[in-house]
């Protein structure tokens, strides 16, 4: 279930705690069909990487953007009219929602209040 010819592997500090956590790139269910990925972020206690899955209820259907500073961006597009963005940053190893934003431009135009 990898991606062909890329790599699908990335050790970096997810929640910033000093240690390294893991993203997996597993399959092609973010938004139209770019990447998704699993999360295994370090244990301390356990010693070891446990999977995430908070994370990826929250982003189910997005597509990562990228990740800076333990911050990562996230968006998404559903057919012609709607679009939207989260930002997610983990508090320890519990992923919250900074801020989002979620548009529907066949209901409303864009340039209306």
């Amino acid at each position: 279930g990898f991606a062909w010819g890329k790599y699908s592997l990335m050790l970096l500090d997810l929640n910033n705690d000093g240690h390294e956590d893991l993203m997996a790139w597993t399959s092609f269910d973010g938004s139209y069909g770019d990447p998704s990925y699993i999360y295994f972020l370090y244990d301390a206690d356990a010693k070891a990487l446990v999977e995430n899955t908070a994370i990826q209820a929250l982003v189910e259907m997005h597509s990562l953007s990228r990740v800076v500073d333990g911050q990562f961006e996230f968006w998404y597009r559903s057919g012609p009219c709607e679009r939207g963005q989260k930002s997610i940053r983990f508090d320890g190893n519990v992923p919250r929602i900074l801020k989002r934003s979620d548009e529907d431009s066949c209901t409303k135009a864009p340039w209306e209040p």
